[in-house]
């Protein structure tokens, strides 16, 4: 059995940040947008097709259950990935890349705020299957930090990777907006300058329980789905409030 992939910290993270991010002295307003990619870009989780394609779902699933989401965990969904034929876990990735849509209110963003504020996509999934997605919507250029093959990535990406990402972007000068879906990601809205929240179908139930550690909270609307307990905020004003380096509209 293959060895799983270390999550992406210390050194080797700054190093990917140095390698993937533009200097944030070419971007004047200084925000930058952090998103997560299962269920927040596009309704569906990818790693989740991918898995039950390749009878590994139910493995995986197992290991969060037992050990949560520390980082061992995802080393150890890493090493199930890793074990798979590289060219079943290519087949395999290509065809769901080609049936995932990207949500048309992150596509709206991604439009107003290109050349002006920067986006890293940053999944604990499959990296590849998001680099392919974008690169179908004419967002080649974004990053995706992420790793699960050991034949064909470096590095892992838990949940305090995650964190570790925005705390590293805000320590650089960057103003953060994050966004995500589960609790995987609750850590990183957390070290976030501007939380969104994206639920899923289900209303990332697990998620809400928690958000209260997060202030700055605000559930994006990017279908009809309502909490009475959050704020909310449209597309529009989302990209308003990127625009405006960072602040939200008093109201």
């Amino acid at each position: 059995m293959k060895m799983g992939l270390p999550p992406l910290s210390g050194e080797s993270l700054h190093a990917e940040l140095m390698n993937h991010m533009p200097l944030r002295a070419e971007y004047p307003l200084g925000v930058c947008l952090v998103v997560d990619a299962d269920r927040t870009l596009t309704p569906e989780d990818s790693g989740r097709l991918i898995g039950r394609a390749l009878d590994i779902d139910e493995s995986i699933r197992q290991i969060f259950e037992e050990l949560d989401y520390v980082n061992e965990a995802f080393t150890s969904a890493s090493r199930v990935w890793s074990n798979i034929h590289q060219s079943d876990y290519l087949r395999e990735i290509e065809k769901v890349a080609g049936e995932l849509k990207i949500r048309s209110a992150w596509l709206d963003i991604f439009h107003e705020i290109t050349g002006v504020a920067p986006v890293v996509v940053v999944t604990a999934g499959i990296p590849h299957v998001w680099r392919r997605v974008l690169s179908r919507a004419g967002h080649d250029r974004i990053p995706v930090f992420g790793g699960c093959h050991r034949d064909l990535d470096e590095y892992s990406i838990s949940a305090q990777s995650k964190a570790d990402i925005v705390t590293a972007l805000r320590n650089a000068g960057w103003v953060v907006v994050a966004a995500g879906d589960s609790r995987v990601d609750l850590l990183m809205l957390a070290a976030a300058d501007i939380a969104l929240f994206v639920p899923d179908h289900k209303g990332s139930p697990a998620l809400r329980a928690e958000l209260g550690r997060v202030p700055s909270i605000r559930h994006l609307l990017v279908d009809t789905q309502y909490f009475d307990s959050l704020k909310t905020c449209t597309t529009d004003e989302t990209t308003k409030m990127i625009l405006q380096g960072g602040m939200w509209d008093a109201n």
